[in-house]
């Protein structure tokens, strides 16, 4: 199936600023989640994806004078919750800001073979909280709903020892093995994609065999009825941003332009429904803020490269703004 994506226009008369702060010109991101094939008419969902939209890819022109251009960046991620636990979740998540890659999703396996994955001693020795490999979590402590990422990545390097990539870099998404085993598939490397017991194929990422933006996607039909036989549910992040390449943080304040948003399976309504929102975050003076709050409460704002909860929380309260 050849996926067809949205194409920016780049408003290419409108200024920097302006650009930055103008909603109407981003995706439909409810179109990225369903997709239909136009061979069969079968329908899939996305799992997980990564997009990127670059003036500078683009046939237009960019502003060469100040060798600036614009750029957009998404990332969507589905999660799997309890039925009984729906409703609650899309009350807490729907608030929340997903910038800061906070969400849990597993670590990459390294020195894994692509035809190892979900059944090999290799994979499975690997597979437990000290790699950062896990299965139902909660998304963060005080929200202590449990939630299972759906995807997985396998990543290779051009200096891999995967000789069936060798000289090549490659990053494909795949499914979680909890998906895998009750969803009882089989991962077959030679065909590219996760079969049933019906030997249907079922779920793929399409940019394992074609040029097309890295994803995830899963056959609609066979999914919903996996989902109902669990009783399970599914939703969806985005988190993301707009900003200008060829400018820092320090040389303006304004420059970016954060995307986030949260989408759920409506099933009464049989669709994807959900929302988001474009905001300007004020990162400038983060750093000093940082001091700041270490400082004062004794704690690093940031931990293993991420921000913490804790300074979340004390930044969103004394700033006004949501990080």
């Amino acid at each position: 199936m050849v996926v067809s994506f949205f194409k920016n226009k780049w408003n290419l008369n409108m200024e920097h600023q302006e650009w930055l702060s103008e909603i109407n010109d981003l995706p439909p991101y409810q179109d990225f989640i369903e997709l239909s094939d136009p061979h069969d008419k079968s329908k899939w969902l996305v799992l997980q994806s990564l997009f990127k939209w670059s003036e500078k890819n683009s046939e237009e022109v960019i502003d060469e004078k100040n060798n600036t251009s614009k750029m957009i960046w998404t990332k969507l991620r589905s999660y799997l919750v309890k039925k009984e636990n729906f409703k609650e979740i899309i009350k807490i998540l729907e608030k929340e800001n997903f910038m800061g890659n906070w969400m849990p999703e597993c670590d990459h396996l390294e020195n894994i073979y692509l035809g190892e994955y979900y059944w090999s001693p290799s994979f499975l020795d690997k597979e437990i909280h000290y790699f950062g490999r896990f299965d139902w979590v909660y998304p963060r402590d005080d929200i202590p709903i449990l939630i299972l990422p759906t995807f997985d990545d396998y990543f290779h390097t051009s200096s891999g020892r995967d000789s069936s990539f060798a000289g090549l870099s490659i990053n494909i998404s795949m499914l979680h093995k909890w998906i895998v085993e009750n969803m009882k598939l089989n991962w077959k490397i030679a065909n590219k994609g996760f079969y049933n017991e019906e030997n249907e194929l079922t779920a793929y990422d399409p940019s394992y065999s074609i040029d097309e933006p890295k994803l995830i996607i899963i056959n609609r039909e066979k999914l919903l009825e996996f989902l109902n036989s669990n009783e399970l549910d599914i939703f969806w992040i985005i988190y993301g941003n707009k900003h200008i390449i060829g400018t820092s943080f320090e040389e303006n304040k304004d420059i970016r332009y954060d995307i986030n948003g949260f989408f759920w399976l409506d099933r009464d309504k049989n669709k994807v429904n959900g929302n988001f929102d474009l905001k300007n975050i004020i990162y400038s003076n983060l750093k000093d803020l940082m001091k700041q709050y270490n400082s004062i409460t004794k704690k690093n704002a940031i931990w293993r490269g991420k921000i913490t909860k804790q300074f979340r929380k004390w930044y969103n309260t004394n700033t006004g703004n949501i990080l």
